[in-house]
């Protein structure tokens, strides 16, 4: 994972993450956005950066459990890892990329706990677009290695 790039990452993103909130909002209505909603609560109240990755990630490894597929939790996991601290770097240096965050993940819960599939699939796909236009607007270059956590 040491070489791994920004770019490399966000396309994985894009490829798993939309289709993981689909199956979200096709097997786990209700209860499962009830989880989420508190998660985006608390990314919200964070007041470091720092705790609002950690519940960013937090919230990724929650979608992809209630995707009810074992495989999107474990391919989820490697995802998160990368995107912790590329996540780190683009907040510091983009003031609203918090405010921007809890508006994408409120839709995504809500599209969940109205079993909206396509809507789901919809804001997760808009998140992680917008999570690439973060990190270009942070000056950062897309071909830079995430800098993996030991």
């Amino acid at each position: 994972l040491d070489e791994v790039t920004f770019i490399e990452l966000w396309e994985a993103m894009l490829a798993i993450a939309p289709r993981t909130a689909a199956l979200a909002a096709e097997r786990a209505p209700g209860a499962g956005a009830a989880r989420l909603d508190e998660v985006v609560a608390r990314v919200e109240g964070a007041r470091s950066a720092d705790a609002a990755v950690g519940l960013v990630v937090e919230f990724f490894g929650l979608v992809a459990e209630l995707a009810g597929n074992r495989v999107l939790v474990m391919s989820t996991q490697p995802l998160t890892r990368l995107l912790a601290p590329s996540l780190r770097r683009m907040i510091d240096r983009v003031p609203q990329a918090q405010a921007r965050i809890v508006v994408a993940e409120r839709c995504i819960a809500e599209a969940v706990r109205r079993g909206k599939p396509a809507e789901a699939e919809t804001w997760m796909t808009r998140h992680v677009q917008d999570f690439r236009r973060g990190y270009e607007l942070a000056g950062m270059a897309l071909g830079t290695r995430v800098a993996v956590p030991a």
